[in-house]
């Protein structure tokens, strides 16, 4: 995957997997339930994530937030990429920026 936005990233896919002539339960816009993306698709996102943190820097404890959490393949995929033995996983992955921008918008009004 070569690129940052999402939908080129979703055609990317989409090119790659079935080129194979394998679809792995893709059907063009999500994978189907119980399905998983193949492994080279989540070590490709991984890596561009990875790339990415690079440019400001690893300094100590790395969390995954949002909805990837969930997907166990990716968090391994992305320790592996960053060289890190743990990435630490909160609760409830998918609220961490609204709890985030909630705490802020409350500090600012006090």
């Amino acid at each position: 995957i070569r690129v940052v936005c999402g939908q080129q990233g979703r055609r990317d896919v989409w090119q790659n997997v079935y080129a194979a002539g394998t679809r792995y339960g893709w059907n063009g816009r999500r994978w189907a339930r119980g399905q998983v993306p193949p492994q080279a698709v989540l070590d490709a996102v991984a890596s561009r994530v990875c790339a990415m943190v690079r440019r400001v820097g690893i300094e100590g404890e790395v969390v995954l937030i949002g909805g990837m959490v969930h997907n166990p393949g990716f968090v391994q995929s992305l320790k592996n990429a960053m060289a890190v033995e743990t990435i630490s996983l909160p609760e409830l992955p998918e609220y961490v920026s609204a709890l985030g921008c909630a705490l802020i918008a409350a500090e600012r009004l006090h």
